[in-house]
């Protein structure tokens, strides 16, 4: 759990064209039932189709699909992720690693919509563990390589040019995921969620969104979804992978 001052606030690291996005969404960092239920807190249930790039990491136990993190497209072969949904100890070794496209895992055969992972890629400076609350350098993203192209756009990227107008305090911030709705209850994971928040704290190389005890903020299984940083405007929004959820 994060340190109270932090505990309700989702940290990222700002790694130029990617940033990384932490939350704790224990039952004593949330303040009622409805919140304990919500995957992205204060979410919504995502619109059938709604940003198809974002994707959840599952694994294939017996019976069904479980997911355990969320990740992006972000070129056909290629999904951005967290680095620690890329331990070994979260994918047991009787069961491969998949990538699903989709609103919700639990359909009736996923299969069709899920590629297999070819190779995890972290970065060469995560540094894994727990990572403590306060802002640092701590490098948790990763890659995913595909063992076939996706069969949808992947993502963009946010640019040079577009970080200054966007990534500044006080701007929206739109959070994707497909975290638990149960925390009690592991397969209560995998339909896609999202919200939006404001950026709050920026750090040499991490930033915070922040839930403030009213607003919109991460949850598990929400690790490696994206932050998207809207370029466009209100009424004609045009999003940008600008963070990933730590």
């Amino acid at each position: 759990m994060l340190p109270p001052s932090v505990s309700r606030r989702s940290r990222s690291s700002a790694l130029i064209a990617a940033c990384l996005l932490v939350m704790s969404c224990s039952p004593d960092a949330l303040d009622g039932i409805a919140e304990r239920n919500l995957p992205i807190i204060k979410g919504r249930v995502s619109p059938s189709g709604y940003m198809p790039a974002v994707v959840a990491l599952v694994i294939n136990v017996p019976g069904y699909y479980q997911s355990f993190c969320t990740g992006t497209l972000i070129a056909k072969r290629w999904v951005l992720t967290a680095a620690h949904c890329l331990e070994s100890s979260r994918i047991p070794g009787f069961t491969p690693l998949g990538v699903y496209f989709g609103d919700t895992v639990h359909t009736t055969n996923p299969s069709k919509t899920i590629i297999p992972v070819k190779r995890r890629i972290p970065h060469p400076k995560y540094v894994g563990g727990q990572a403590p609350g306060q802002l640092a350098d701590w490098y948790d993203i990763g890659l995913l390589e595909l063992t076939f192209d996706a069969p949808i756009t992947p993502m963009k990227m946010i640019r040079p040019k577009e970080v200054g107008p966007a990534f500044r305090l006080g701007a929206d911030m739109r959070i994707v995921g497909y975290g638990l709705t149960n925390a009690s209850n592991p397969q209560s994971s995998g339909t896609k969620h999202d919200g939006v928040t404001q950026l709050q704290i920026i750090g040499s190389s991490e930033f915070y969104v922040e839930n403030s005890g009213s607003g919109t903020t991460t949850c598990s299984g929400d690790s490696g979804g994206p932050t998207f940083a809207n370029v466009g405007t209100a009424s004609k929004p045009d999003y940008r992978h600008i963070g990933v959820t730590s």
